[in-house]
């Protein structure tokens, strides 16, 4: 995969994302609106996730073609 060719095919989608999680600021530990939100985008994308992690939390699940390595990475 391009994965420069692919950030400009979706460039103008993640910016109305992070434009709408700007729209509608939440205090920490109350982001119920943006758990939901990326619950949504996960789904519509086919990505395994999990909710609830510490109330708020999402972790997201993307499984590679083979064992090996894992890698986590976090967001906040």
């Amino acid at each position: 995969m391009d994965i420069k060719k692919r950030v400009t095919e979706i460039f103008d989608e993640l910016v109305e994302i992070r434009r709408d999680f700007h729209r509608y600021p939440e205090l920490s530990q109350q982001e119920y609106r943006t758990c939901e939100k990326i619950c949504e985008y996960l789904t519509s994308w086919g990505i395994e996730h999990v909710k609830g992690i510490a109330d708020t939390g999402v972790m997201a699940i993307i499984r590679g073609k083979k064992e090996g390595i894992t890698v986590g990475a976090r967001a906040d």
